[in-house]
């Protein structure tokens, strides 16, 4: 390769059939000619940024804000013993199977099933420089029961552990000149009302939960539904695959197995096993990315996948992931040939970036410019080669589970019910319409620049995560850390209003979270809406009892509306506003619900294929919900369709009858908010910068408040974690009316 030159040959790239790989800094190089593109790629994505929820004396050392599996190793001074004590007493066993956390994400959950952590042991022991190597085998039905009353913790318990892991990165006392700091004036007095909002931040929770629990046990009980509540169980996968690890002492190998608080080295819960230098990949949660498009081939319609990515979802532990469509000029100097090239058309390729790659596929998309012709398809009008949708898809492998799948329209010209009906035509179809995003750009299908930005957890996340200042360059990071703060207010939220329902609930899989960038329709004088979705893809909870409270509801229908109020206080519901300019709640199922109660719009359940039938519905929302009644689930649903801001919107609870696992579903099948923004489309890049910014200063905000879900034993740590919180996003010595305007929109 010779100089900058951008054409010539890159290292690293990578051809396999039907993708390629690059650096993402290179691939900006060459194919940055979308505004959209060069918006996404050429913001740094770090791998190794990741603050961890320690933030204690350890060895003599603090460790707090942007602590790493490192740092710990060398405050805990590369001492085995030391590490294996760290491990063993400060990292609750959790009963779920398979690898899920890895070393980064089981140190901010301060737990983690047996493999995950041996892996953080391991990951401090090669910090170490100690030899080891991985063993697994069965244990008996006695210590299964063993290590499944050692995972379930009471109310203080939950309290205690929230704190420590949630507030870790944030209760970093070495920052401060002084235990107790003397804020000024402002800071004082928004200090003074830090209890009485959180206090009104909790009411919100407490009533949007029970509101929630309320509506989903009376519409079953009044259709004569019944849920089961799954009772807590250990794995099969744990029992038949206890993972320890076995440490090199010369020609002995000492077992380490720290799944059990006090554990001893050369100790084991489990019987016999075999060594392994690593845990195999089936033990390790997968998640798949795929682009779905669909042509006209011969006049019919025809779908196909385009592109494909497979990722494990520890690797992805704050790890930034980024999906988007590009132009492909350019890609030649990648090496890079397309699958087809047309002649009168645009063209876009999917990509996807991964921390710090890029990979995309090489089969693109295609409009016609040129009245429906293409000089390689077919004759003037009939479309043929046209693409007329694409969905991306992710899917979720787990070692215990069937897989889970979430699919998401980027554009659709054709339409559900036609596509199901089997009467679309290709002279339905007209030229799409392209748009000017800037002077520098080419013009653009508005729908392909969609952009989705994901943040993969297999646990609670740390305060030291979320409260960093968002990075001058680095803007899809700043909105990846968005995604974990919807991590940390749930997690939050459980300790808070959840365990006094008796109900604790931990993931046993991974949750893919995204903010997610949708531009609308160009309305008048140029400009054009954008929504902005907070966008629940995947997520899955094992659930214990809390010994000491009584459970007043089927656990798994708690747990999954907990999740959901999450979700809408995380987008700033129950938060203080502007007297003088409210925001409105954004949509989501919960406020379809409220609306539909203020409205006098009975909730009502159906369960079995067919019972859709007679809903004044929308067409597409009809077929949705009866793909999810026909996949087993019972949905509770407002009867016909909210009046929400002037817009008619349906949405509804889907609830596993076998298990009570509840999720929320809108009737374009997201799981997650929709708010809206009003941007210019000829400062597309930019405007979408602003936002960013935007969002993280009302995230930043929220963090505060977040760092008061929890009620601390000693509550002189109450001003000091405020303090903390605030000095670390920047704004200690902001007026007080900053405080008062929590409108983001």
């Amino acid at each position: 390769m010779t100089g900058d030159d951008p054409l010539a040959e890159p290292s690293g790239s990578i051809e396999t059939g039907s993708a390629w790989r690059i650096d993402r800094r290179r691939f900006l190089q060459v194919a940055g000619a979308t505004g959209l593109a060069a918006f996404a790629g050429s913001v740094a994505l770090p791998r190794d940024s990741r603050a961890t929820s320690v933030a204690e004396a350890v060895g003599g050392a603090t460790v707090g804000i942007g602590a790493t599996v490192e740092q710990l190793a060398q405050a805990l001074e590369y001492d085995p013993d030391a590490i294996f004590r760290f491990v063993a007493d400060k990292i609750r066993y959790e009963p779920y199977a398979g690898v899920l956390r890895g070393a980064t994400g089981t140190l901010w959950a301060g737990s983690g099933n047996s493999a995950d952590q041996a892996l953080l042991l391991a990951a401090l022991l090669d910090e170490a420089l100690v030899p080891h190597r991985f063993v697994s085998g069965p244990i008996t039905d006695a210590t299964a029961g063993t290590l499944l009353a050692a995972s379930q913790i009471d109310v203080a318990a939950v309290h205690a552990e929230a704190q420590a892991s949630l507030l870790g990165g944030i209760l970093d006392t070495s920052i401060l000149p002084s235990p107790n700091p003397s804020p000024d004036a402002s800071a004082q007095a928004f200090l003074s009302q830090a209890e009485a909002t959180r206090e009104a931040f909790m009411a919100t929770a407490t009533a949007q939960l029970q509101d929630g629990i309320d509506t989903i046990t009376l519409a079953l009980g009044s259709a004569g539904i019944t849920v089961a509540g799954a009772a807590p169980a250990l794995p099969q996968r744990e029992r038949d695959q206890h993972v320890w690890l076995q440490l090199g002492s010369g020609p002995e190998w000492i077992d380490l197995d720290a799944t059990m608080p006090g554990s001893q080295g050369g100790q084991t819960v489990a019987q016999a096993g075999v060594p392994m230098v690593a845990l195999p990949d089936d033990a390790r949660h997968r998640i798949e990315f795929d682009v779905i498009a669909e042509t006209v081939v011969s006049g019919k319609l025809q779908q196909d996948v385009i592109f494909q990515h497979t990722e494990f979802a520890d690797s992805l532990v704050g790890v930034p992931v980024a999906y988007f469509n590009a132009k492909p000029e350019g890609l030649k100097g990648l090496g890079v040939s397309l699958a087809g090239t047309l002649t009168g058309s645009v063209q876009y390729l999917p990509v996807l970036i991964v921390g710090d790659s890029s990979t995309g596929g090489k089969t693109p998309i295609t409009f016609s410019t040129q009245g429906g012709a293409n000089s390689a398809f077919g004759t003037p009008g009939d479309f043929e080669g046209e693409t007329t949708a694409q969905w991306l898809q992710v899917s979720v492998f787990s070692p215990d589970k069937p897989a889970a799948v979430a699919k998401r329209t980027i554009f659709d010209r054709v339409g559900e019910d036609v596509r199901a009906s089997g009467s679309f035509s290709p002279a339905s179809l007209t030229e799409v319409t392209l748009t000017d995003l800037d002077a520098g750009a080419t013009r653009e299908y508005v729908p392909c620049v969609t952009l989705h930005v994901f943040a993969v957890l297999g646990g609670p996340v740390s305060g030291g995560v979320v409260v960093q200042p968002p990075a001058t360059d680095d803007p899809i990071a700043d909105v990846a850390r968005f995604g974990a703060f919807y991590h940390f207010i749930r997690a939050g939220l459980a300790a808070e209003v959840g365990a006094p329902h008796g109900v604790r609930a931990f993931s046993d899989a991974p949750t893919i979270v995204s903010y997610t960038f949708v531009p609308g329709a160009p309305a008048a004088a140029g400009d054009f809406n954008i929504a902005a979705a907070l966008d629940i893809w995947h997520r899955s909870f094992g659930l214990a009892s809390v010994p000491g409270t009584p459970q007043n509801a089927t656990p798994g229908v708690v747990a999954g509306v907990l999740s959901h109020v999450a979700e809408r206080l995380t987008m700033g519901e129950g938060l203080p506003v502007d007297p003088a300019a409210p925001p409105s709640p954004p949509l989501s199922v919960g406020r379809i619900f409220d609306e539909a109660k203020r409205q006098g719009i009975a909730a009502k359940a159906l369960q079995g294929a067919g019972a859709e039938a007679g809903l004044a519905y929308p067409a597409a929302a009809l077929i949705r919900l009866g793909d999810e009644l026909r996949a087993g689930y019972t949905a509770v649903l407002p009867e016909r369709p909210v009046d929400v801001d002037g817009g008619a919107h349906v949405g509804w609870w889907l609830v596993d009858p076998a298990t009570g696992r509840t999720l929320d579903e809108l009737e374009d099948g997201r799981g997650g908010i929709v708010e809206y923004f009003e941007l210019n489309a000829a400062l597309l890049t930019e405007a979408l910068k602003i936002v960013l910014r935007r969002l993280f200063a009302c995230v930043a905000k929220y963090a505060i408040y977040a760092a008061l879900l929890i009620e601390f034993s000693n509550q002189n740590l109450l001003p000091t974690s405020v303090a903390v919180a605030m000095n670390a996003v920047g704004i200690a010595g902001s007026s007080v009316s900053t405080y008062s305007a929590f409108a983001c929109a």
